[in-house]
């Protein structure tokens, strides 16, 4: 089996059920999610992005966990190798598996109406975890600055274009989306456009860097000597 090829066919695998649940999402919001059938209301549930417990969130937070799973593998590997960044790796990996966490949960989500009240929030902080949200990514970006900077050029490359995406999303589509919330509320088309978007730049954004780290991953493997074609191998 060819491994260096197997993270990208696993991005496109990952991809393909991305564009699968958002699409599937979108159509039955658009076509029956007014629907007052008990039935078709259970359907529109399992395949809604902005809802928790479901098929995309739990896709999402199994991508995120993927991430933190080999941040951590990647940790130990540079742990063993007496790595002195093997610490910041290790708590890349911890902060994904939070994450991870937290996307199947939506905890950030239970924050918004109390702040919302204490900070009287309105327009792109409607939705006012996103406020919290940047003062914790800020002291991460601070803090992880240095590790990434000493990143493999390829590694880094990816972890930045990975982030922008899931930015672009988390942060940029959520305020936008807040602000429409907030006027027209969540039945019209160009929430469920944001929203849609939004959902899927996050699930890109870590498809991604768990192709990046997956590539990075397969470095650490012990690699057997190439032998000329038609001899057996040796006999241990």
């Amino acid at each position: 089996m060819n491994l260096t090829a197997f993270p990208k066919r696993l991005a496109l695998l990952l991809l393909l059920l991305a564009v699968g649940l958002v699409a599937t999402s979108l159509a039955l919001q658009l076509t029956v999610g007014g629907s007052t059938s008990p039935n078709v209301q259970k359907l529109t549930a399992i395949f809604y992005v902005d809802s928790e417990g479901n098929l995309p969130s739990w896709f999402s937070a199994s991508l995120l966990f993927g991430a933190g799973l080999l941040f951590l593998v990647i940790g130990f590997c540079r742990r063993y190798r007496q790595d002195s960044a093997a610490l910041q790796w290790l708590l890349m990996g911890l902060l994904f598996v939070a994450l991870s966490s937290d996307e199947a949960v939506s905890f950030h989500e239970k924050l918004i109406s109390p702040l919302r009240s204490l900070l009287n929030a309105e327009g792109l902080l409607y939705f006012t975890w996103i406020v919290p949200g940047v003062v914790v990514l800020a002291g991460l970006a601070l803090y992880f600055a240095p590790f990434v900077r000493h990143l493999p050029g390829r590694v880094r490359a990816g972890f930045l274009l990975a982030l922008a995406i899931f930015l672009a999303g988390a942060l940029g589509l959520e305020a936008l989306g807040g602000a429409v919330y907030e006027t027209a509320g969540s039945g019209g088309l160009l929430y469920q456009m944001l929203t849609h978007t939004e959902e899927f730049l996050e699930m890109a954004g870590v498809i991604v860097l768990v192709t990046v780290l997956l590539e990075d991953a397969l470095h650490y493997l012990p690699v057997e000597p190439a032998r000329p074609r038609g001899t057996a191998p040796a006999v241990k």
